[in-house]
């Protein structure tokens, strides 16, 4: 006869089990990090990438597993499916959230930052454009436990910024009891690397610490 359930039989409850010295952790949606590495034309105007980086507040568009297709064989009135390839291997809208904050002199860094390499791709004040080699940058998006062990870790590569919101697109002068809430832009992606810690594969533990 199996024994009745209980709390202490289960080893994914987050305290040391008697069959194993595993405890485990939940996983946190909030302890991420995002690392910009900047084209280098915004490099050379002299932008800091880890200001960015304490202001990056939000991520989605990380649709790195593609649907896959399918098609199908016929025999008579019977049928059979195969998988087939995505329908696309590239990243058309991932959106990062950004603070605004201005400095003493006025200089709303983050927005200028991300302004500059928008305006690679198409300056409206004077109408250049850059090659794509010229405009292309890499953003790293470290996932990380309690400890800041990165568990995961996907670099998005060949990034171009498609489009940066304004910070002045929609002001009121009623609206005195609240502050500018984030600036978002849209980058299109290439391709990307998915690296993640999988002890049943062979992959070590902590291997980005």
């Amino acid at each position: 006869m199996s024994p009745l359930p209980h709390f202490t039989q289960v080893q994914s409850h987050g305290s040391t089990h008697p069959n194993t010295s595993e405890i485990y952790e939940p996983v946190y949606p909030s302890l991420y990090e995002i690392t910009f590495v900047l084209p280098s034309i915004v490099q050379n105007q002299g932008r800091d990438p880890l200001l960015l980086l304490e202001n990056a507040v939000s991520i989605s568009g990380l649709t790195v597993h593609k649907d896959l297709g399918s098609a199908m064989q016929r025999f008579k009135y019977s049928t059979r499916m195969f998988l087939t390839m995505p329908e696309d291997t590239s990243l058309d809208s991932v959106n990062i959230g950004f603070n605004v904050n201005v400095g003493n002199a006025g200089d709303v860094f983050n927005y200028n930052a991300l302004r500059s390499w928008y305006d690679l791709a198409w300056n409206s004040q004077n109408g250049t454009l850059s090659y794509k080699r010229d405009i292309v940058g890499t953003i790293i998006v470290n996932h990380h436990d309690r400890k800041g062990y990165v568990i995961r870790r996907i670099t998005l590569h060949n990034c171009q910024m498609k489009n940066i919101s304004g910070y002045l697109d929609d002001v009121k002068w009623d609206e005195n009891t609240s502050i500018v809430d984030q600036i978002d832009c849209e980058f299109i992606v290439d391709y990307w690397t998915d690296e993640r810690v999988d002890l049943d594969s062979g992959s070590p533990g902590n291997v980005y610490e």
